[in-house]
């Protein structure tokens, strides 16, 4: 009897084996079924019109063009080809509906087909592709790796970027390593619409931009000097390339004038200075009002920028300005018009581009402004001429921190309206003159702040964060406090909201309901939200996203505070960009990472909002 019974314990235990590895090879283990098998020729259509144009790729998946931006952003900077990937059956409109069809995709590891492939000899004349999308459930979206599967990236290199609300680039970059074959795949890094690291990142990748390479433009001329050449001048091409090296010299410098309007060639669109320049001298660039590009490399050894050296240059769009420039003369971007985008590198001693502008860091000086410029409140001073003849900004909001405005410094811009974040009283007390008007702008309207309504919105689960928020409140006692809730109260236990709830919600970037919403019309009485948080999977709670993205913010200022265990700024820093993200049009100041109130003190101090 005991033998027949081990039998049967024995049978048992075969059975039991048999079904724990059939579940693990089926949804509920850790290795999903995989569909990663290209689609054939038969089953997909082929972009057969598609023309390739540059040795540079950007392909994307983009649901709410968030990405889309980035992508043309990027394009703008390399000049390379362009590719939109799209799912064949779109997602659904609404959100919900395609977070779960996303999900379900990453769970079983589909491989959905898209509305097109590029032909396969595309794909190989590119020697370099970006590679961007949003984070959903961790990774790309299934689409982008259903592109990357279909082809061969032998001796190419991918770069990936992407968007999103708090989850990291690392895990789909991985995703896209193990789909993308043969390819080096380099970790590219996470951006939000219209984000001023987007140039810098181009540039440190040092690629070969189209028009950066190529043989030396005919007809440039050359002056000696000692152990290097200067550019005195250009012959006929539109396209200037200048070299490294002339006649066995390194080029250090575009002399006076040299390319000034009145003194050679017609018409110059592009610009490629190489990164042994030194010295861009006097009037170097006068009124080119035809030049596009200046292509300013990342290696540049480039010190000096002379007075009007690109004066006058209606249609450039952007400028770099790289880490050893230490000196730019007066009036050197002046009717810059067109100007979009300044980008200083990061580890500049002397400048910077806080809000898309030109700065000079030790005088808190706003040197040049561009048609996306948002002046920093750690600015004090606007030069002479910093946004004169800009095209296409309408409005210009001024902080109260600004103690001196130059003249003409919106001279013959579009700007019709001023937007001044202090009290006419402090608007007069501001040094400056009635030159400031001359030139076209004699009637811009001013608008004045004159007692902001302050709201303290706060979520707070602990009730840390709420006692930081009646901090504030005990300072400004005119303000209004609003605690964020859920509609369905976060669980009491912590596990089940840190392991459970708040991870679910971070990872889905979910978007819970908040309880008793503030209504459009109460919430347009207040110019001022002081935004109070803690860290929740290294950004905001979820419900501090849904509660931005319910109103119009427009024009509104907001002061984010928030606190964590472990103080880790790294994730303060990526919190401050959720809560950018989705406060659209917004003024979004300096976040505040602290449990301090004294710190919380100092900073309402800084920004002029205690009483």
């Amino acid at each position: 009897m005991k033998k027949i019974l081990k039998s049967i314990y024995l049978l048992l235990g075969c059975f039991m084996v048999l079904f724990v590895l059939a579940s693990c090879t089926t949804h509920g283990g850790e290795n999903p079924p995989t569909n990663d098998t290209p689609p054939s020729e038969e089953e997909i259509t082929l972009d057969n019109d598609f023309v390739v144009s540059s040795k540079i790729l950007i392909v994307y998946f983009s649901k709410t063009n968030t990405t889309e931006d980035v992508a043309l952003r990027i394009k703008e900077y390399t000049n390379a080809d362009i590719f939109e990937i799209e799912r064949k059956e779109p997602y659904p409109e609404e959100y919900t509906p395609t977070t779960e069809e996303a999900k379900e995709e990453k769970d079983t590891n589909a491989r959905p087909l898209l509305k097109a492939y590029l032909p396969k000899e595309v794909i190989s004349q590119y020697d370099t592709i970006f590679v961007g999308f949003p984070i959903w459930w961790h990774t790309a979206p299934m689409p982008v790796l259903s592109f990357l599967n279909f082809y061969d990236f032998s001796g190419k290199t991918i770069y990936t970027f992407c968007t999103a609300a708090s989850s990291p680039i690392t895990e789909s970059t991985a995703d896209i390593k193990s789909n993308s074959k043969g390819a080096t795949v380099i970790e590219g890094k996470k951006f939000s619409r219209n984000d001023s690291g987007i140039e810098e990142w181009i540039h440190s990748l040092n690629l070969e931009i189209k028009n950066e390479v190529g043989e030396e433009t005919a007809g440039l001329t050359y002056e000696k000097n000692g152990n290097s050449y200067t550019v005195t001048g250009s012959g006929d091409a539109e396209e200037i390339v200048i070299p490294a090296i002339h006649e066995g010299l390194p080029v250090t410098e575009i002399g006076e004038s040299a390319f000034a309007y009145s003194r050679h060639n017609a018409k110059i669109t592009s610009v490629v200075l190489p990164d042994s320049v030194e010295i861009i001298g006097l009037n170097a660039f006068y009124n080119r009002s035809e030049l596009i590009s200046v292509k300013i490399g990342e290696n540049s050894q480039l010190k000096t920028i002379g007075k009007n050296a690109f004066s006058g240059n209606h249609s450039l769009t952007s400028i770099y300005i790289p880490s050893g420039v230490v000196e730019i003369g007066d009036s050197a971007f002046n009717n810059c018009g067109a100007l979009d985008s300044i980008v200083v590198a990061s580890d500049n001693p002397i400048y910077s581009s806080e809000g898309n502008a030109l700065i000079e860091t030790a005088s808190h000086t706003l040197l040049r402004g561009t048609n996306r410029t948002t002046i920093s409140t750690g600015v004090t001073s606007i030069a002479d001429s910093a946004f004169r003849r800009c095209t296409t900004l309408e409005e210009l909001s001024i902080p109260s921190t600004i103690q001196k405005i130059g003249n003409y410094f919106i001279a013959d811009s579009s700007i019709t309206k001023i937007v001044y974040q202090g009290t006419e009283e402090q608007w007069n007390a501001i040094d400056k003159s009635d030159r400031m008007w001359n030139y076209g702008n004699r009637d811009v309207e001013v608008e004045f702040k004159t007692e902001s309504k302050i709201l303290i919105a706060y979520f707070s689960w602990s009730g840390t964060t709420t006692r930081l928020a009646e901090h504030i409140k005990n300072q400004i006692p005119d303000a209004t406090m609003f605690q964020i809730e859920r509609v369905t109260p976060y669980s009491t236990d912590y596990n089940t909201v840190a392991y459970g709830e708040a991870k679910e919600e971070a990872d889905s970037n979910a978007r819970p309901p908040v309880k008793n919403l503030l209504s459009e019309e109460e919430m347009s009485e207040f110019d001022i939200i002081i935004l109070a948080y803690p860290i929740w999977w290294h950004t905001a709670p979820m419900v501090v996203g849904t509660f931005l993205e319910t109103y119009n913010l427009e024009n509104v200022d907001i002061y984010p505070i928030t606190q964590s265990a472990s103080m880790n700024t790294a994730q303060f820093a990526e919190s401050f960009e959720f809560i950018k993200e989705c406060a659209k049009n917004a003024n979004v100041f300096e976040g505040l990472g602290t449990k301090s109130t004294s710190v919380i003190d100092d900073y309402l101090l800084k920004y002029s909002l205690l009483p």
